[in-house]
């Protein structure tokens, strides 16, 4: 969550629904995040 908070917070825009801009980051740093670990050779389970 702080990669997405960080990356929002650096954009610096003004955003209308900043939760909303929030979870979409958050979103997709997790997405990253499971990626990474796939290439990594860990388990993902959903």
């Amino acid at each position: 969550m702080g990669n997405a908070v960080a990356e929002l917070m650096a954009e610096g825009k003004e955003e209308n629904d900043v939760r909303t801009a929030l979870e979409l980051l958050i979103v997709k740093h997790t997405l990253i995040a499971a990626k990474q670990a796939q290439s990594n050779g860990d388990t993902i389970q959903f």
